[in-house]
C-alpha cells in the first residue's frame, strides 16, 4: 500500500515519469494536428452556436444582456466573448482562435490536477484523451460539442474557472492559505456566473476537500471557509449591482441567477429532450446498461489485476510479456465489440459507478490515514467527487459525446486515474507497478480515443459546403449547409444592411452571418425558449417591432415532444407571421410542413 500513498511525482518511478512525459509530448504534438484536421468544422450551421456569436456581437454594438437580448445563462461568458470581439474583431475566426488558446490553458490545468490526483502516466494519457475525444471532435449529429466551438461557452469557461478554483482551494487548505481562500471564493463566484452544472461540481468538490482536511487544519479552517463563502457571495452581488445600472433589480437578479431560474422557475427541464439525456425517461433500463457496462469493464480489469498480483515478484520481462499479451487481447476484444458509432457513444455509461467508488475509497483513506495520507487522499477524493457531480445532469445517460464533452470529461479522467495509477499501485511490482493493468487500461483508453477521432474524421469529410465568407467562413454538411448558403445570398440581394430579419424557429446563426439583427430581445423560438419566456411575451415584441423580412427554416423538434413549430407549438406566432408576411422564395421542401425533410422559405411583408 505504500506506493498508493506516494504523492504525485515523489513516489513515481523513473519509468513512470518517462512514460508520462512521452504521453504529454504526444498530446502536445497531436493538438496542432487536430486543429488542422478540424479547422472550420467544429460548429453547427444552425443549432445553438449562432447564439454564441450573435449575443456578444450585439453587446459590442451597445446592447445590454437581459435588457436588450433575452438570455438564460449567467452573464460572464457573453461579456467575455464580447471583449474578445472588441479586441480581435467580430468574427467566427476571432472566437475560434480565442478558444484555441483557452483550450490549451485548460489542458495545462487539467494535466496538473490529474497528476495531483494520480500520477504522471494518468496525466499524460488523460491529456491525449481530452484532446482526441472532448476538445477537438465533431460527432454524429450536430456540432458544438467540443471546446473549440461549444454550444454553451458557460460550460468551457466554467470548467476553466472551476479548475482554477479547485487549485486555489488545494493551496488554501494547507497552512498559511488565507489569501488563497479569498481567491478560491472569488473564483467560485465567477463560476456561479456561468452555468449551474459547473457550479455544483466546483462548489461540491471544494466543500468536500475542506471537510476532509478539517481535522488537520481545524485551527484556521473557520476563517478560511468564511473567506471562501464571502468571496463566492461577493462576485454575484457585484454582477447584480452592475446589471442594475441598466435594468430593474428583479431583472438584474434574474440575470445573475442565470440557469438556476430555468431549473427552478420553469418547466423547461421537464421537456422530453432533457429527460432523455438525463436518462429519466427509462431509468430502469438505463441503470441496467450502466451495470452491464461495469461488468464488461471488470471482465477486462480483474484478470489484468490478478496477473499483476500473481506476477508481482517475477522479472520485469515476464510481467511485461504477460501484460502486453493480455492488453492486446483485451484491446482487440473491445475494438471488435465497440466497432460501430452507436456503441462508441454508449461506451462510458459506467463512469458514475467508477467515480462513486473512487470517492468512497479515497474519502475513507483520507479520514483514516495519518496527516500526510489525509492531505494526499483528500485531494484525490475531491477530484473524484468533482467528476461525479459534473455528471449529475446526465447521471443515467453518460456519454463522452453530446453534453458529455464537458459534463463527463472529469468523470472520464477519474477512470483514467483509477486504472492507470490507483489500481496498478495496489497490484504491486516495485520496478514497474501494475504493468498488465496499465497496458490494458492504456489499450482501452487509446482504442476509445481512436474510435471517437475516427467518427470526427468521418464528420469532417462529410462537411463539404462552405458557409459564410472571409473570417466567418466554415464548413457544413448538405443539405443544411447548402440551404443556408443560398439563404444568405438571397438576404444580401433582397435586404438592406440596416433591416431586421426574423428567423423561425431556430437560425440566429443566419442573423450573425448576414449581420442583420433580429427585431426582438429573443433570439430563439424553440420549445425551451417558449417555455422559459412565454409565447405571449415574444409575440407582443414581434407586434411592436416587426421585422423587414422573415425566414422559415425547417426543424423537427420531436425530441422536445412537439414536432413542428406552428403546428404543435408556436401556433400564435405562426398565424401572426402568415397574416403579415408572404412567401417570396423557397429552397428545398416547404419548411415546417408534415413530411418535409429540409427546406427554407423567405417571406417579405404583405
Amino acid at each position: 500500500m505504500s506506493e498508493l500513498n506516494s504523492p504525485s511525482g515523489v513516489g513515481a518511478t523513473s519509468f513512470e515519469r518517462r512514460l508520462g512525459l512521452a504521453l504529454t509530448v504526444l498530446a502536445a504534438v497531436l493538438y496542432p494536428v487536430f486543429l488542422w484536421r478540424g479547422w472550420g468544422c467544429w460548429n453547427d450551421v444552425l443549432v445553438d452556436f449562432g447564439r454564441e456569436l450573435y449575443v456578444p456581437w450585439r453587446l459590442t454594438e451597445g446592447e445590454v444582456l437581459y435588457r436588450d437580448v433575452a438570455y438564460f445563462n449567467g452573464p460572464l461568458s457573453p461579456y467575455w466573448n464580447a471583449l474578445v470581439f472588441r479586441v480581435g474583431g467580430v468574427s467566427l475566426q476571432t472566437l475560434t482562435i480565442a478558444n484555441v488558446f483557452l483550450t490549451a490553458i485548460f489542458a495545462w490545468l487539467l494535466h496538473r490536477r490529474v497528476e495531483g490526483a494520480g500520477g504522471p502516466i494518468a496525466a499524460g494519457a488523460g491529456l491525449v484523451a481530452f484532446l482526441a475525444i472532448f476538445a477537438c471532435g465533431h460527432f454524429p449529429g450536430v456540432g458544438n460539442y467540443n471546446f473549440l466551438a461549444p454550444y454553451s461557452h458557460e460550460l468551457t469557461h466554467g470548467l476553466i474557472l472551476g479548475l482554477l478554483a479547485y487549485g486555489a482551494a488545494l493551496r488554501a487548505s494547507r497552512a498559511g492559505g488565507v489569501r488563497q481562500a479569498a481567491l478560491t471564493g472569488i473564483l467560485i463566484g465567477l463560476v456561479f456566473l456561468t452555468k449551474a452544472e459547473v457550479f455544483v461540481g466546483t462548489a461540491g468538490a471544494i466543500g468536500w476537500l475542506f471537510v476532509l482536511r478539517w481535522k488537520t487544519e481545524r485551527a484556521n479552517a473557520p476563517r478560511r471557509i468564511a473567506l471562501v463563502a464571502g468571496g463566492a457571495l461577493l462576485v454575484p452581488l457585484i454582477a447584480c449591482g452592475l446589471l442594475m445600472g441598466a435594468m430593474p433589480f428583479a431583472d438584474a437578479l434574474r440575470g445573475t441567477l442565470g440557469s438556476w431560474v430555468g431549473i427552478f422557475g420553469s418547466k423547461a427541464s421537464e421537456l422530453p429532450f432533457y429527460r432523455m439525456y438525463m436518462g429519466l425517461d427509462r431509468p430502469g433500463d438505463n441503470l441496467g446498461v450502466m451495470f452491464t457496462g461495469l461488468g464488461y469493464l471488470l471482465a477486462f480489469l480483474v484478470p489484468a489485476f490478478a496477473i499483476d498480483r500473481y506476477c508481482s515478484r517475477r522479472s520485469l520481462k515476464v510481467r511485461a510479456a504477460l501484460g502486453a499479451l493480455f492488453a492486446v487481447i483485451a484491446t482487440a476484444l473491445m475494438a471488435w465489440q465497440e466497432r460501430t458509432p452507436p456503441d462508441w457513444l454508449n461506451v462510458a455509461r459506467f463512469l458514475p459507478l467508477v467515480a462513486l467508488a473512487a470517492v468512497g475509497f479515497a474519502s475513507l483513506r483520507a479520514l483514516r490515514g495519518d496527516p500526510g495520507d489525509r492531505e494526499r487522499w483528500s485531494e484525490r477524493a475531491a477530484f473524484a467527487l468533482f467528476g461525479l457531480l459534473m455528471m449529475a445532469k446526465i447521471i443515467l445517460m453518460v456519454m463522452l459525446a453530446h453534453y458529455g464533452f464537458a459534463l463527463a470529461l472529469l468523470g472520464a479522467l477519474v477512470f483514467v486515474v483509477v486504472t492507470l495509477e490507483w489500481l496498478p499501485a495496489l497490484a504491486g511490482g516495485a520496478s514497474c507497478r501494475g504493468v498488465t493493468l496499465r497496458l490494458t487500461a492504456l489499450g482501452l483508453i487509446g482504442t476509445t480515443a481512436l474510435g471517437y477521432w475516427r467518427m470526427s474524421e468521418e464528420m469532417f469529410s462529410a462537411m463539404t459546403i462552405t458557409v459564410g465568407a472571409g473570417p466567418d467562413a466554415f464548413r457544413a454538411e448538405p443539405p443544411r449547409g447548402t440551404g443556408v448558403a443560398a439563404l444568405l445570398s438571397e438576404i444580401d440581394t433582397r435586404m438592406a444592411p440596416s433591416q431586421d430579419l426574423l428567423v423561425l424557429p431556430e437560425g440566429i446563426m443566419v442573423n450573425f452571418l448576414a449581420r442583420r439583427r433580429t427585431p426582438t430581445r429573443h433570439i430563439n423560438f424553440m420549445p425551451p425558449e417558449i417555455e422559459l419566456f412565454g409565447e405571449e411575451e415574444i409575440l407582443q415584441e414581434l407586434r411592436t417591432h416587426p421585422a423587414a423580412a422573415l425566414a422559415l427554416i425547417h426543424k423537427d423538434t420531436s425530441e422536445y415532444g412537439a414536432p413542428l413549430f406552428g403546428t404543435h407549438y408556436g401556433q400564435k406566432m405562426m398565424r401572426w407571421a402568415r397574416r403579415n408576411y408572404q412567401a417570396d422564395w423557397l429552397w428545398g421542401q416547404p419548411p415546417l410542413e408534415p413530411g418535409s425533410y429540409f427546406g427554407i422559405g423567405f417571406m417579405g411583408p404583405r
